[in-house]
C-alpha cells in the first residue's frame, strides 16, 4: 500500500517505476529502491506477476500479489 503518489504515477517510467507505472507487473531480481540497503538488497521472482492498481482513498492505492 502507498500514500504517495509517484509510486504509481509520473512521468519518469525508468528503471523500478517502469513495473509499478506502466507494465503492472513484478518479475526477475527487485533490489530495495530506498533505506540502508538502497540497490543491495533484492527478491527474486521466477515468474511474471501481474496486478492492478486499487484506490483506497485519493491518494492511497494497493495491490495484493500471491507468490
Amino acid at each position: 500500500m502507498v500514500s504517495d503518489r509517484p509510486f504509481y504515477e509520473g512521468r519518469n517510467n525508468l528503471g523500478i517505476y517502469a513495473c509499478f507505472r506502466e507494465e503492472h507487473a513484478v518479475y526477475g531480481q527487485i533490489f530495495k529502491p530506498t533505506g540502508a540497503l538502497k540497490d543491495k538488497g533484492s527478491i527474486e521472482l521466477k515468474c511474471r506477476y501481474k496486478f492492478s492498481w486499487i484506490i483506497v482513498f485519493d491518494n492511497s492505492r494497493y495491490y495484493v500479489i500471491e507468490v
